[in-house]
């Protein structure tokens, strides 16, 4: 038994080597437009992210008023704002269904890290800058998105907490 689990480490091991995926808990820089991309290996599991942004053009001199209200989504924290279009998450080859109000009001988002925490992943993104920053862990397994969690940055002060349900199977 002991031999089969260092050949699955030194697999995951060679998968990150090779295969340009990080290791569970190292931090990713997400692209204020585009797509970033995030690949995590633990001992069972590989784990890919893919975020997808794009940019609001405001100045750092612009208000919320200035653009109806923050009806975009901008922290105004920093310029040009970027928004988060999509969010997908795929454990071992298998897509999970992500709803929008995982991702729909997140903007600003600097970095993402993937860690495992017991049988669960949870997705660590930090956004906002200053006074506007926030953290958002979203808990998701091989099965489903199970919870996510707002914060503020340092992860003191939970702001906003949404759990996700299974829905029912239903027999026609």
């Amino acid at each position: 038994m002991t031999r089969l689990f260092c050949s699955l480490r030194g697999i995951a091991l060679l998968a990150v080597l090779i295969g340009g995926a990080n290791p569970v808990d190292a931090a990713t820089t997400i692209a204020p437009e585009g797509v970033t991309d995030i690949s995590a290996v633990s001992a069972k599991h590989q784990v890919i992210v893919r975020i997808s942004t794009h940019t609001v053009p405001i100045s750092p001199s612009d208000t919320a008023a200035a653009h109806g209200g923050n009806s975009s989504g901008c922290t105004f924290s920093r310029a040009p704002c970027s928004l988060v279009d999509s969010l997908t998450l795929t454990v071992d080859g298998r897509a999970l269904f992500v709803a929008r109000s995982v991702f729909a009001d997140l903007a600003d988002l600097q970095t993402a890290t993937v860690r495992q925490q017991n049988k669960q992943f949870v997705l660590v993104l930090q956004g906002g800058d200053a006074s506007e920053s926030y953290s958002v862990d979203i808990s998701f397994d091989a099965d489903r998105v199970r919870q996510r969690t707002v914060s503020d940055y340092d992860g003191r002060d939970l702001l906003q907490k949404t759990i996700y349900y299974k829905p029912p199977v239903l027999d026609n």
